[in-house]
């Protein structure tokens, strides 16, 4: 049983309840899979309140990407963060990394130009999100929850291109032997960035088709419906869409005319990634057709980045193999790198833009698109106001999209009042001018507390600050508890240490002691029978005298005293030269490894050398004229002084060094004086802007329509079809019977279905398919058949009963083989895949009348026959024959 969800991005009834980011679960085979995390510019977290549930209830091992905009990946530091999410994030490589640039600059936008504070995420959240990243590159396989080594996965992922951005992607993801197919912002059609999604090409890496053999059980998609705008058979309000050339010819007369009249453009763009990518060629593309003739208007990108707007270009340079085959073609042929974009000057504020664009006309990309903050924001109060100014949008501002306010975005709203405008000068001159309007948008500044908020917040700092304190001495007192134990146990340790040294000592000098008296009575032994031997010798020899005995005194210790110590010398440790003593009486070693000690004629320490005013050490002869002068008292008091002047020079130095800061060109400016800080408040006035200049649409959304949706339809054929986002949408029935009606009769199998919010959609296994436990006697005797990237086989047998787990089993078939028939054929295949695959073989074929001709003179013809389940092969025998027979084998898995 597979089970959606829609946590957000839904398009039924209760759609503005719900946040306008995409965010989606799928249950399957008991793993949890988040299709998107987008969010809204409202930043509330009442909107993610579904979604922080299913976090807490540990429904979310995976989450997978398809685009890298704010809509698909804004709350996922908020899950990371504040909910506590652990799992891997799957996307492609320029996905995942234009993520983090989109979550860094909307951050950025509203610390830097907005309330100096966000509380949504913080860069540790990111931080997080960032680390449990896993790049997939597309038909790349990831598997989930596979517990033992050698196991098969539950679940696999697998990436194809999607178009419309750099490596967005549409996700297939199996399970039990049939596949989901997330396929949120598919485009078939090709941008000068990306080429569109392909369902047809068999390249692996650039317009891959993304089907596959199994069957799909959900296709998951968002859809817009396009149409003419007026037409009174139809009253939803259909977008316009235009060919390609149209659009940019459309873009490049209002830009040449803005620009001709000294006007600047401004066009809020995704600073962070998208379609971004898209306007910077078309800019460059425009600029080059007119042969120098724009070089002296330059082209500026304001965004906040991290750590540069030029950061986003870096990572479009450095994934050139996720873009349009015919930029990797160029950039191999002349290994000019496309976007490496000379004309384009990337700035962080409106000072930078100033210092390198000057004041003239120009062309400004300003982020993010909505304007709600940031620097697009700012340049849309100064900018709208003079006539001769161009704002250009490249996305329709949509009325749901939400800002901070809860309403719509300054850019939806100006748009609307704009196209409100216009439609009431068509009425009155049949003429669609615009003239000017006024909106409401909200300021954003800090003010210092006044009062009693000064007071209330002065009490919080206190209190806070007696917590902290209380905390910390609680803190430290832990610490010195926890050092006092572990210096008792250090103490105890060192105690018992020295007292077994002690007794091992004690034994030690015993065991000398008895080995000493042992020495003395081997001694004493000898002796006396020396002694004895020599006085019967001398008897015998006619009375020598006898000498007495010697007392016997015990055997002294060898003397382990070094050489030099005995002698009155230093250690040789303190010279570096090996083999190396010194001599006894010398005044110093060589290299000494200690301090330095000078020893004095008079005994004493030697005084500090005399310096004079500049800190240089006095002569022999200039101490001798000092003395003369003063005695040696002066030269004592001298000494003194200019050492106490050497000190406050050193003090004077580290003053100045702490008084002057280093600005950024290099110039040395005073450091202003510490004040004290003073508590601000954010405060948000509504002010009226005075929109004088043009404000235009040219679309390059790109968007997934309507027709797009059909063709994916027609090519999974899948039970069911959920409907997500579509911002153009006016009701969910319209949608729904647009699609039928594209789709055609053929597929009314096809249950499309619009969810609202939190409305789950349950898919089970198809009637066509059933999932079984074959006996071991079964599965010996199955002959398998590579399909793709499945295994398929025949096998009979009796079906048994349902297991614990719900599975029916298949035992062995004990009645006569109830197969009929010759092998069957398992695949699918062409007529065109056919032509390529002759092609490359080497045999000419053509296509006449529905039917493939194949070698010289027609000899072989290839068609089909019925409802194309057949292939026909009529011709002799000959070798482009037996060349096609076996090609048409080998394309089938044959049971």
């Amino acid at each position: 049983m597979t089970t959606f969800v829609a946590l957000g991005g839904a398009t039924g009834a209760a759609a503005p309840a719900s946040t306008s980011g995409f965010i989606s679960l799928l249950r399957t085979s008991g793993i949890g899979v988040l299709l998107d995390c987008g969010w809204d510019e409202s930043f509330e977290l009442q909107a993610l309140e579904a979604l922080r549930e299913a976090i807490q209830r540990r429904e979310i091992d995976a989450v997978v990407l398809s685009h890298c905009t704010f809509e698909h990946v804004g709350a996922l530091a908020v899950c990371f963060g504040t909910f506590g999410l652990r799992c891997p994030v799957y996307g492609t490589p320029p996905t995942l990394k234009m993520a983090e640039l989109t979550l860094k600059e909307m951050r950025n936008a509203r610390i830097r130009f907005g309330a100096g504070v966000f509380e949504a995420y913080s860069a540790e959240d990111i931080d997080a999100v960032t680390s449990s990243m896993v790049p997939l590159r597309y038909n790349q396989t990831a598997a989930l929850g596979a517990t033992q080594r050698d196991a098969a996965p539950d679940v696999t992922l697998s990436a194809m291109p999607a178009g419309r951005t750099a490596g967005g992607a549409a996700w297939r993801i199996r399970s039990g032997g049939e596949d989901v197919y997330y396929c949120v912002g598919l485009y078939q059609k090709k941008d000068r960035h990306v080429d569109g999604c392909r369902l047809d090409d068999a390249d692996a890496q650039r317009g891959s088709n993304i089907f596959g053999t199994a069957p799909a059980a959900l296709l998951v998609t968002d859809a817009l419906i396009p149409g003419p705008k007026d037409s009174p058979q139809d009253p939803l309000p259909r977008p316009q869409f235009s060919s390609r050339g149209e659009r940019d010819n459309a873009l490049h007369e209002q830009v040449l005319g803005c620009l001709r009249r000294d006007g600047t453009v401004l066009i809020p763009v995704d600073g962070g990634g998208g379609r971004i990518l898209e306007v910077l060629l078309m800019l460059e593309e425009l600029y080059v057709r007119m042969q120098g003739g724009l070089d002296r208007y330059p082209i500026a990108l304001l965004s906040t980045v991290e750590p540069h707007p030029s950061t986003l270009l870096e990572v479009a340079r450095s994934h050139l193999e996720y873009m349009a085959a015919s930029l990797a073609q160029g950039f191999e042929a002349s290994r000019d790198n496309p976007y490496t974009l000379r004309r384009l000057k990337c700035c962080t504020s409106k000072e930078e833009l100033l210092r390198k664009c000057g004041p003239g006309p120009k062309i400004v990309l300003c982020s993010p698109k909505s304007c709600e903050a940031g620097i697009a924001k700012e340049l849309l109060v100064e900018y709208a106001s003079v006539p001769r100014n161009l704002i250009l949008f490249m996305e329709k501002p949509e009325p749901s999209e939400r800002g901070e306010n809860g309403g719509p975005t300054v850019a939806a709203r100006l748009f609307d009042a704009v196209e409100r405008a216009k439609d009431e000068a068509f009425q009155q001159t049949r003429r669609r001018d615009f003239y000017g309007c006024t909106i409401k948008i909200g300021v954003t500044k800090r003010v210092p507390l006044l009062g009693s908020e000064l007071r209330t917040h002065q009490i919080n700092e206190q209190q806070k600050k007696r917590k902290r304190a209380a905390e910390e001495a609680e803190k430290e007192e832990a610490e010195k508890e926890a050092v006092t134990k572990k210096n008792i146990a250090v103490a105890v340790e060192k105690e018992g240490k020295q007292q077994q040294q002690q007794q091992q000592q004690q034994q030690e000098q015993q065991q000398e002691q008895q080995q000493e008296q042992q020495d003395v009575k081997n001694v004493v032994k000898a002796e006396a029978a020396t002694a004895g031997v020599g006085s019967g010798a001398a008897g015998a020899a006619g009375g020598a005298k006898q000498e007495p005995n010697k007392p016997v005194t015990p055997r002294q210790r060898r003397d382990v005293t070094p050489q030099w110590k005995r002698a009155g010398g230093r250690d040789p440790d303190d010279c570096l030269v090996e083999g190396f003593v010194v001599p006894v009486g010398a005044a110093r070693p060589v290299f000494a490894s200690g301090p330095r000690v000078l020893p004095s004629f008079g005994g004493g320490a030697v005084p500090p050398p005399l310096v004079d005013v500049y800190g240089e050490t006095l002569t022999d002869a200039e101490i001798v004229a000092l003395k003369k002068n003063g005695g040696e008292e002066t030269a004592a008091a001298h000494a003194v002084a200019m050492a106490a002047a050497a000190a406050a020079a050193v003090a004077a130095a580290q003053q100045k060094e702490k008084a002057v800061a280093v600005d950024k060109g290099g110039g040395v400016v005073p450091a202003a004086p510490s004040a004290p800080e003073v508590p601000m408040k954010t405060v948000t006035a509504a002010m009226s802007l005075m929109v004088r200049c043009q404000v235009e649409l040219c679309d390059f959304s790109s968007r997934c329509d309507v027709r797009s949706a059909a063709a994916v339809l027609a090519s999974l054929a899948p039970r069911k079809c959920a409907v997500v986002g579509g911002s153009y949408l006016a009701t969910a029935v319209a949608l729904g019977e647009e699609l039928q009606r594209e789709v055609g009769s053929g597929e009314e199998d096809c249950s499309i279905l619009v969810p609202t919010p939190l409305e789950s959609i349950k898919v089970s296994a198809g009637g066509g398919s059933l999932l079984l436990s074959l006996d071991a006697e079964v599965l010996r005797s199955a002959h398998f058949s590579v399909l793709g990237e499945c295994r398929v086989a025949f096998v009979e047998g009796t079906l048994g009963g349902k297991g614990e787990d719900g599975v029916w089993s298949l035992g062995p078939n004990t009645g006569p083989s109830v197969r009929r028939g010759g092998s069957v054929f398992v695949g699918t295949l062409a007529l065109p895949d056919v032509k390529v695959a002759l092609d490359r073989a080497g045999v000419k074929a053509t296509f006449k009348d529905g039917r493939l001709v194949c070698g010289a003179g027609g000899r072989v013809v290839v068609r089909r026959e019925g409802k194309g389940e057949r292939f026909v092969v009529e011709g002799g025998l000959c070798r482009e024959y037996f060349v096609v027979r076996d090609l048409l084998y080998g394309s089938f898995s044959i049971i």
